[in-house]
């Protein structure tokens, strides 16, 4: 059974899934990302179509210096190609040279210049640059060849309104919304909402948005919105929901013709993580074993790899994947803290607990060893030495509400019952938005005969829309006191 529980605490995040150190090629500052004999990229073409630029290929990976090698030898033997011309942009933009791309997509609109995505494609990098009117000249030329392409009428939107253009970005937004978009133009319009400060038609429409789209943006809005008129406890409880916000999206398939352009370890490495996320296993598995060959000894391919075959029920390839690992110099933290996992849920806690060591004597800074040891000497009914690890794990970092929460079990357990209290009252102050923090916090205060503070707590948690009815059973509770 501990296979079971194995699988059960990858698919609830109990192992980390790696993200690289490296940094993003695609937004590379290299000194060797520069053009190598070139004219300097205009944000205009008047002159006749020149050749394909060159770039200097040093300090690339091999197989992204070959790729860029014949896709400029294809671009020269067929000069006139605007898609040629284009797909040479495109792999030089993701492989970094923004200002060679930048060129090349003028290349490629002067060869074909009723194909919308090298115009669309400029734009995208003259933003970035900061050049907004020509980014908008150029978005509007896209849009002159394909009215209804939602992407450059949200990125129209967007920019106008970034530049104090409401009326115009209401309009684009609406457009866009016309053509099918659903909830990002509807978030798009209360953004101009609350910047012409119709607050309280921005609070209408993201409120029902919450209930039907409930993304962070949405919530991180809302809670602007609230704070705006004035509703304070619904504002902090919003902004909460909405900490992890990014920005509004949309689908791009433009964007997409450039995946086959990124591949760098470093790209594939983030493809195979995004497959594990989406669910194919199968297919990350694949990728991560060309990974290896290529780095066998590289820390993020092997647990990520090690990962990805426990979720596909291959456990056993999983554990040996990293119990090798184990015999490589130096060994990376995160290998220990992940085979301790295996170790735990065989029931060799003794291993188990080692691996947890070790795994702090070689990252004393990282958080997350303190933390899963801590858990771990909880189970097992050591409660003084368990709270002197989440004690050390908070010190690194205290943004995770539910370690408060576990560490107020524990002070519970003990009977400290007002140690309990103020660990609960960190967790929903750490994040307003955690349910569990409010439950815990309010069943202790009504256990205690703190009944006001309790029904405090038990209003702050019906502001977020409890689906389980646990709110409303300690409410019921509350009542018979």
């Amino acid at each position: 059974m501990w296979l079971q529980g194995l699988v059960k605490c990858l698919v609830a995040g109990g192992v980390i899934l790696l993200v690289s150190a490296c940094s993003d090629n695609t937004t590379s500052t290299n000194p060797s990302n520069t053009l190598a004999s070139s004219p300097s990229a205009s944000t205009t073409s008047t002159a006749p179509v020149a050749e394909p630029l060159t770039v200097s290929l040093e300090h690339l990976e091999n197989q992204v210096s070959e790729l860029l090698r014949a896709m400029l030898a294809e671009a020269r033997r067929q000069p006139t190609s605007g898609n040629l011309r284009g797909q040479l942009a495109m792999a030089y933009e993701v492989n970094g040279f923004r200002d060679a791309a930048l060129t090349t997509y003028q290349q490629a609109e002067a060869l074909s210049p009723k194909d919308a995505r090298w115009p669309y494609f400029q734009a995208r990098l003259l933003m970035k640059q900061v050049e907004p009117e020509v980014a908008l000249a150029k978005l509007q030329r896209t849009l002159t060849l394909k009215p209804d392409h939602i992407p450059s009428l949200m990125w129209q939107g967007t920019w106008l309104l970034d530049q104090g253009h409401w009326q115009r970005a209401e309009a684009a937004f609406n457009k866009a919304k016309h053509h099918g978009l659903g909830w990002a133009a509807d978030a798009s319009l209360a953004r101009v909402l609350l910047n012409q400060k119709r607050t309280n038609e921005a609070v209408a429409l993201l409120e029902t948005l919450s209930r039907k789209s409930p993304f962070p943006i949405i919530f991180h809005l809302l809670g602007m919105a609230y704070r705006d008129i004035g509703e304070v406890d619904k504002a902090r409880i919003a902004l909460a929901r909405g900490k992890n916000a990014q920005n509004i999206g949309w689908l791009d398939p433009w964007e997409d013709l450039k995946a086959p352009y990124r591949i760098s370890f470093e790209a594939r490495l983030r493809k195979a993580q995004t497959m594990i996320r989406r669910g194919r296993v199968t297919e990350s598995i694949a990728l991560l074993q060309k990974l290896q060959g290529t780095q066998p000894h590289n820390p993020v391919v092997l647990t990520t790899l090690s990962n990805a075959f426990v979720l596909h029920g291959e456990q056993q390839k999983g554990f040996w994947i990293l119990r090798r690992a184990l015999e490589q110099e130096p060994v990376h933290y995160l290998i220990h803290l992940n085979i301790a996992n295996f170790y735990t849920f065989r029931g060799d806690i003794a291993t188990a607990l080692q691996h947890f060591n070790t795994s702090i004597q070689i990252n004393p800074d990282a958080a997350e060893p303190y933390a899963r040891k801590a858990t771990l000497l909880k189970k097992l009914g050591l409660m003084e030495d368990a709270l002197a690890a989440f004690d050390s794990s908070l010190e690194k970092n205290a943004s995770n509400p539910q370690l408060f929460i576990d560490a107020g079990d524990i002070h519970k357990s003990l009977s400290q019952t007002s140690n309990a209290l103020s660990r609960y009252r960190q967790a929903v102050d750490v994040d307003p938005s955690y349910l569990p923090g409010y439950l815990k916090l309010a069943n202790l205060l009504i256990q205690s005969n703190q009944l006001s503070d309790a029904r405090q707590v038990l209003d702050h948690a019906s502001l977020l829309g409890d689906q389980t009815g646990q709110v409303d059973a300690l409410v019921r509770l509350l009542e018979h006191q």
